[in-house]
């Protein structure tokens, strides 16, 4: 486990994604994004660091790729159990198994 200085806060955590959804955001309006588009930059964005608790849990760090190890499994429950269509659910698991190392692509 992180020690307690290093370990991020609830409202660090919210903060972030918060952010990163505002980006995202910004990137829909400029490149006019198409519905479907729009929603997998906006599911990735709120999902992408959804991973880091079970990293914490199964390999002792919050580090990116481990992130993107756990992440997929995470966010294809639920977006399953929300009915989206596959389509979207993979690239959105895609970007997710990715984010931290798009040079992996």
């Amino acid at each position: 486990m992180l020690p307690l200085v290093c370990r991020p806060t609830v409202m660090s955590i919210i903060d972030h994604t918060l952010n990163v959804l505002e980006n995202a955001r910004t990137i829909i309006r400029e490149e006019k994004l198409n519905w479907q588009s729009a929603v997998i930059v906006e599911l990735s964005a709120v999902l992408h660091d959804i991973g880091a608790v079970e990293a914490q849990k199964k390999h002792g760090s919050m580090e990116g790729r481990f992130q993107e190890q756990e992440g997929p499994a995470i966010v294809l429950g639920i977006m399953k159990k929300h009915d989206y269509e596959q389509s979207v659910i993979d690239r959105v698991c895609f970007i997710i198994a990715h984010h931290h190392t798009p040079e992996k692509n």
